[in-house]
């Protein structure tokens, strides 16, 4: 009786046969191909632990990639860069102040408590600015003429290259106060440490419940 080292041996399993052993070349041949085969009982424990951990990577990149929504390969691709264009023509402009005052929404994202506008005032015009959300802050920097700003109590007039930082959720407005057309560069940004999202929607409706009028039965 011998063994014979085929493929199930790889798998940690002998066959065993019981006709006549070969002898000469026959054996050496054999015994060549058994060492050469023989995965080792220490060598073996190594691949199962490797292929294991392999299915627990495999198993979280497929959970991963079902909860975001994309393929196993888009998720281990490079990023891809999502940049957007947006033309002159396409960008939104809103009309205020019967005509004399254009909004150009700059930022093509919804985010929120954040805006990107580009104000344009006619000479002697002026607009009243709608406050933004609880918590936030905005910057109003004046890339042509003047710009005065009406802010918590407070006006500001605005030249060239100046930026005026003031709360964003309180009552303003603006007024060109120069020769010609005035533009202004509009951001509002969420401060750090404002309030919860559920404290910001209750402020805000009791803000905007503030500025409506109400009347009882």
């Amino acid at each position: 009786m011998y063994i014979v080292p085929d493929a199930t041996e790889r798998m940690g399993l002998l066959t065993v046969r019981t006709d006549s052993a070969p002898y000469g070349d026959e054996l050496d041949a054999l015994d060549a191909s058994f060492a050469f085969n023989r995965v080792p009982e220490a060598g073996m424990g190594a691949m199962l632990v490797a292929g294991s951990a392999l299915l627990v990577l495999l198993t979280n990149l497929c959970t991963l990639a079902a909860a975001l929504g994309i393929s196993i390969e888009e998720l281990l691709s490079r990023p891809r860069c999502h940049s957007k264009l947006l033309r002159a023509a396409d960008v939104p402009i809103l009309k205020r102040s019967v005509g004399n005052v254009e909004v150009h929404e700059l930022m093509p994202d919804k985010v929120r408590g954040i805006e990107i506008d580009r104000v344009e005032i006619k000479a002697n015009a002026s607009m009243t600015g709608h406050p933004h959300l609880q918590g936030t802050k905005e910057y109003s920097m004046t890339l042509k003429g003047e710009v005065t700003v009406s802010a918590a109590g407070s006006q500001h007039a605005v030249s060239v290259g100046d930026v005026l930082a003031f709360p964003g959720d309180q009552k303003h407005g603006y007024r060109n106060t120069g020769a010609g057309t005035a533009v202004a560069l509009s951001v509002v940004l969420p401060m750090p440490n404002a309030s919860s999202p559920a404290e910001s929607l209750l402020n805000d409706f009791i803000r905007l419940r503030s500025e409506c009028e109400v009347v009882e039965p």
